[in-house]
């Protein structure tokens, strides 16, 4: 049952009716190009909310002084006393959203220019959907083609999900009413729980054709919380965990999930030494 309700009146100053969520652990020298990325939107976001996650570095001086350059986003900043993770920040900027939709941003990715533009007019026609992702360009691939007129879009499952997941949190757009939030205290795995939570509930989950964002760093390995294989695996066998403990998911499946989970790990391995 789709719970979520959309209010389609658009903002009086053509902005889009959208909160931006951007999560922020030590990102100092990543979330200039983040919110640059956010300001050069064809249609910007009525709100733009920075979750710092008790940061060691300099992240809340250097979003103090973007503020000012970017004076044209509403950007505020909430400060989180102990570290919680990515998946707490990003409830606390969703709990604190006043628009009908939220858009997740990482502090080291970015997003093409049109995303909201494009992902916003999606889901206005489409008030059936409570969330939708799109593609991300990854290091070494080639910059994309503008993104055509008509761009296709298709309906998105559990079964689906459970094997790739196709949804990463830097493309997600939501419906902020929607009734569920990041698992609270994950550090891995925690954005596929929430989508696969809300697939295997029947919610209308898309995937829009088209690269609209850029994440920054390599799929695993690669720094920050991907760099931990180990961490990153044991992270989805809790994801198969509990979605089978809520019932969400036959004991066939999940079984079935744990030996290709387990697959994907040890080819993660095997590639991670070879790289280096």
């Amino acid at each position: 049952m789709n719970n979520a309700q959309h209010d389609t009146v658009m903002p009086a100053d053509g902005s889009v009716p959208v909160t931006v969520a951007i999560p922020c652990f030590n990102g100092a020298l990543t979330i200039g190009r983040a919110l640059a990325s956010v300001a050069a939107q064809t249609r910007r976001p009525a709100e733009v909310v920075i979750v710092d996650d008790a940061s060691t570095d300099a992240s809340r001086k250097t979003v103090r002084t973007l503020q000012q350059k970017h004076r044209n986003l509403p950007i505020r900043l909430q400060q989180l006393s102990t570290n919680r993770g990515p998946a707490s920040a990003r409830n606390t900027a969703w709990d604190r959203a006043t628009q009908p939709y939220i858009a997740f941003l990482d502090a080291d990715d970015s997003w093409h220019p049109r995303k909201l533009e494009i992902q916003h007019r999606f889901m206005r026609s489409h008030p059936e959907a409570v969330l939708t992702g799109h593609r991300l360009l990854y290091p070494g691939e080639p910059a994309p083609a503008p993104p055509p007129s008509r761009i296709a879009a298709r309906r998105v499952g559990p079964h689906h999900l459970l094997f790739r997941n196709c949804l990463q949190p830097p493309s997600l757009m939501i419906a902020t009413q929607a009734p569920y939030r990041f698992p609270a205290g994950r550090y891995h795995d925690e954005d596929a729980l929430l989508v696969l939570r809300m697939a295997c509930d029947g919610q209308p989950l898309y995937r829009l054709d088209a690269p609209l964002g850029s994440t920054h760093k390599p799929a695993f390995g690669g720094g920050g919380l991907r760099s931990d294989l180990g961490a990153m695996h044991r992270g989805q066998l809790e994801t198969l965990r509990a979605l089978r403990r809520e019932g969400r998911l036959s004991r066939p499946i999940t079984e079935l999930a744990g030996l290709w989970f387990r697959a994907k790990h040890v080819r993660r391995r095997v590639l991670h030494g070879l790289r280096g």
